[in-house]
């Protein structure tokens, strides 16, 4: 199954596992995690990225702190390593 990240109009979030967007929004509502009417937008969150997240943040609410500072760590996690040649470039500039 795959790991969905969730949104709601408060800026919260939840990351819950189901097999499509529908069926992860169904699961955060039955599971008491959200209202179905407050839900924005959802998205598959990349297999790279899943141990970025730490266990207790799923299958739970997050704040709009929260959820802005795992979204912060999983961004970061998608930014390609600056090289060497790339560093130097960067410092004569």
């Amino acid at each position: 199954m795959t790991l969905w990240w969730l949104m709601f109009r408060d800026g919260g979030a939840v990351i819950v596992e189901g097999e499509s967007i529908t069926h992860a929004r169904l699961l955060a509502v039955a599971n008491d995690l959200c209202r179905a009417s407050q839900f924005l937008e959802g998205y598959p969150i990349d297999p790279g990225l899943i141990d970025m997240i730490p266990e207790d943040s799923t299958w739970r609410r997050l704040s709009r702190q929260q959820a802005d500072d795992m979204l912060a760590v999983m961004k970061a996690g998608h930014q390609k390593p600056v090289t060497s040649r790339q560093a130097r470039q960067s410092e004569a500039a």
